[in-house]
């Protein structure tokens, strides 16, 4: 999997919508970087995000984790914020209750304020990073 900085407007799949920012998150290759706790709450609803707003990345196979090679996954989801996506790879709930990654705050708090999400956000050319 790529690593791209967190809050980074580079996102593995293209969005072209112009009513929203998009941002990564969570993107992490290698190595886990702003590690911390989570805090229940906080993981409950990115699991929520991650049920319910669901993003293909039209299906490149399986991504396995490469800090512990154990761990397979693929596509992305996005935590809305107000004008602001955040995009995540499906990936992020296992770095988190495994290796111990933690959120940018900015993105924790906007799982917390639980925006509905919208279903018109899909990506237009998919797998260019």
């Amino acid at each position: 999997m790529a690593y791209i900085p967190d809050l980074s407007p580079e996102t593995y799949n293209k969005y072209e919508d112009n009513a929203y920012t998009y941002l990564a998150v969570g993107w992490l290759g290698g190595e886990v970087r702003g590690k911390g706790d989570t805090a229940p709450e906080i993981l409950y609803a990115l699991l929520g995000a991650k049920k319910n707003n669901k993003l293909s990345d039209g299906w490149f196979g399986n991504h396995t984790c490469e800090i512990c090679n154990t761990y397979d996954d693929h596509d992305e989801f996005f935590v809305p914020d107000g004008s602001t996506m955040y995009i995540l790879p499906n990936m992020v709930s296992h770095y988190i209750q495994s290796h111990g990654y933690r959120l940018p705050e900015v993105v924790e708090r906007a799982l917390l304020n639980g925006e509905k999400q919208d279903q018109s956000v899909k990506p237009v050319v998919a797998g260019t990073y």
